[in-house]
């Protein structure tokens, strides 16, 4: 019976039908580049990507859940030891009144007008905070780390009580948003919570104290 409980309340939460994309990927998922700079007194950097959004995020995103990424920022002096690390969350959240995407940083947030103005966008992100230069010495290297989450990480706890009718509705409230039980079992469900990193790279060797400023970090 709570099956069919769940389907109900999933059949009532429908608004957008999913929009899957067909075909193969054209390219998978990676770091081209990493560019560093200075803003204020922090390190931050600009990654360049391609194949992001990839096909999950998209349909999720089209679906009208909200996608995300984490990167993992390192800096590594100039004997490749780790200085200092973080981890830095980039949220995807359709619009569910149209079509545009927001883009949420720790330093800036963007509004996109579509999925493909949004994957445009995601070729050059940034800039993202890696740490206080203070912190960091004379030279040395930022190693990221990229991993996609199909559907934000804040989600899926919520995605798999609602398939266990544990809760009716998202967390911020909304109960217009497109899931199907077929959708939510291949994504989430069975997964563990350790990050799968997709594509990692270095930058070039940096002397901290000749960066350039970044470009400031204002709304778009």
């Amino acid at each position: 019976m709570r099956s069919v409980g769940i389907a109900a309340v999933l059949a009532l939460t429908l608004a957008y039908p999913i929009r899957p994309s067909h075909g193969r990927e054209s390219t998978a998922p990676r770091i081209v580049a990493i560019d560093a700079g200075r803003q204020d007194s922090l390190l931050v950097c600009t990654i360049r990507l391609e194949g992001v959004p990839d096909r999950r995020s998209r349909d999720t995103l089209a679906s009208g859940l909200p996608a995300a990424l984490s990167i993992a920022l390192m800096f590594e002096d100039e004997n490749g030891r780790i200085v200092h690390s973080g981890r830095v969350s980039v949220r995807l959240e359709p619009d569910l009144l149209g079509a545009a995407v927001r883009v949420r940083t720790p330093l800036w947030e963007s509004t996109l007008s579509d999925l493909s103005a949004l994957q445009a966008s995601l070729e050059t992100l940034g800039p993202l905070p890696v740490a206080e230069l203070a912190d960091l010495g004379g030279a040395g290297r930022i190693h990221a780390l990229l991993a996609i989450h199909p559907l934000a990480p804040d989600e899926v706890a919520w995605a798999r009580d609602l398939l266990t009718g544990e809760v009716e509705e998202a967390p911020d409230g909304r109960r217009e948003v497109s899931v199907g039980v077929g959708t939510l079992f291949r994504y989430f469900l069975g997964r563990g919570d350790r990050t799968q990193w997709v594509s990692e790279a270095r930058s070039d060797e940096l002397q901290l104290d000749r960066l350039e400023a970044a470009s400031p970090a204002l709304e778009r």
